[in-house]
């Protein structure tokens, strides 16, 4: 084979290297690599398993450490006076009452919640001024109201607790100055701090 020949091969398999070496550069600084397409997937996932859905009153976030939802409402300033929340959806059930779910909800007067819930989140009916009437599910599963949950609700006069919670939150009926009676069942280890500062209508704690 002549030197030309063999010098033409050697060139061509030089320019060949180079392309294929210039296309994974490329790979590499404009395209996604392993790690960046598999922490995407990880992101798709995690936000998948947090969706939210929505009906006329109240949005819905699927928590997947529980396989539940957690309940708010839409729109506080679109809320009917007497609200009964529901206690599933989809066949999953709701458990928990979201961050100041209804805050501010001053039209709300009369709130059931439903025995599925096993929890109030903070702030979740603070300054709902109006509501007079807190009903819980029979048999409620509730086992913790959290902190400021029903702060400034100069309506209500009266409440019962269910005989499932075990902790009631820092605040949770600070300034309730219409409340007269609560009960508190022995169910009940911890107590936060002011939990019912302000109430300056109490005249019986039943425990």
């Amino acid at each position: 084979m002549s030197k030309k020949i063999i010098s033409f091969l050697i060139l061509t398999v030089m320019a060949i290297a180079s392309l294929f070496a210039a296309s994974a550069c490329g790979n590499m600084s404009g395209g996604k690599s392993m790690a960046e397409s598999v922490t995407q997937s990880t992101e798709t996932a995690d936000s998948s398993s947090y969706s939210s859905y929505s009906d006329e009153y109240f949005t819905y976030t699927y928590l997947s450490e529980t396989d539940s939802y957690e309940i708010q409402a839409k729109d506080v300033n679109n809320m009917p006076a007497e609200v009964v929340l529901p206690s599933t959806l989809e066949g999953k059930p709701v458990t928990s009452i979201g961050y100041m779910a209804f805050y501010n909800c001053s039209s709300l007067t009369s709130i059931e919640l439903p025995s599925s819930v096993t929890s109030i989140g903070r702030s979740a009916f603070s300054w709902c001024s109006s509501l007079t009437n807190i009903t819980f599910g029979e048999n409620s599963r509730l086992t913790s109201i959290g902190g400021e949950a029903f702060d400034h609700c100069w309506g209500l006069t009266s409440i019962e607790i269910p005989s499932s919670v075990t902790s009631i939150g820092d605040r949770a009926f600070e300034d309730c100055y219409s409340l007269t009676i609560i009960e508190i069942p022995s169910s009940v280890t911890s107590i936060g701090d002011y939990a019912f500062a302000g109430c300056s209508s109490l005249t019986s704690v039943k425990v």
